[in-house]
């Protein structure tokens, strides 16, 4: 009994030590819909076992008391501790990231800010692929990641010569998979299905996969 209360203790001592006293991430656009903020910060929630609150647009760490009880402890779920560093860096710095949910392209994309365009994944077919594995929160996180971190997707040249290749981005993100039990991404470039022009997809598995408008990427 008194080895578990160790572990416990233990366990405890480093939530409490990789939890941030910062309480600024994101701002979210005035265009961003109630129900997409919800979804971004519940996949947030979930992938970091942080909590997490949106006050006046921006998504925030939740303070006292709520920070007191680890939400790791309470979340049933299994959390990604390398999701949890991405997100409180971001939270550690002096950086505002912006998300816009307005644009009619790509799901997402990083640059002075980060675009999420979490309307348009009502538009992403999911066959055999779990909703999380390529949802609001791991998109946002794959910005994030080369926003904060500085990882890169590969290039078109090397997507040519290498379909399957993945890049240091997608690298990151499947690592995040990984400890949230989730499957992997096994490409960045989406492949066509033959015969069709309108779909394209992200490969998981040898089926499962995610089906998108190539508008979309």
């Amino acid at each position: 009994m008194t080895q578990k209360k160790s572990k416990l203790s233990l366990y405890l001592l480093i939530c409490l030590l990789i939890t941030s006293t910062s309480n600024s991430l994101v701002m979210m656009e005035t265009t961003a819909k109630p129900e997409h903020k919800k979804e971004l910060l519940q996949d947030l929630q979930s992938a970091t076992g942080l909590w997490l609150d949106v006050r006046k647009n921006f998504v925030r760490e939740n303070t006292v008391p709520f920070n007191l009880i680890p939400f790791s402890l309470l979340n049933t779920k299994r959390w990604s501790l390398t999701a949890r560093f991405l997100l409180l860096g971001a939270l550690r710095s002096n950086s505002v990231y912006r998300v816009r949910t307005f644009r009619d392209r790509k799901l997402g994309s990083a640059g002075s800010g980060i675009d999420l365009n979490i309307n348009d994944l009502k538009r992403v077919t999911y066959r055999s692929v779990p909703r999380e594995a390529f949802g609001a929160g791991l998109i946002f996180l794959h910005e994030l990641a080369h926003s904060h971190r500085g990882l890169v997707d590969p290039d078109l040249l090397e997507g040519r010569s290498n379909p399957e290749v993945k890049g240091p981005t997608v690298e990151y993100i499947n690592k995040i998979q990984r400890e949230l039990g989730l499957p992997e991404r096994l490409h960045y470039f989406p492949k066509k299905i033959a015969g069709r022009n309108d779909v394209l997809c992200i490969y998981f598995g040898t089926v499962e996969r995610v089906e998108l408008d190539p508008k979309l990427f």
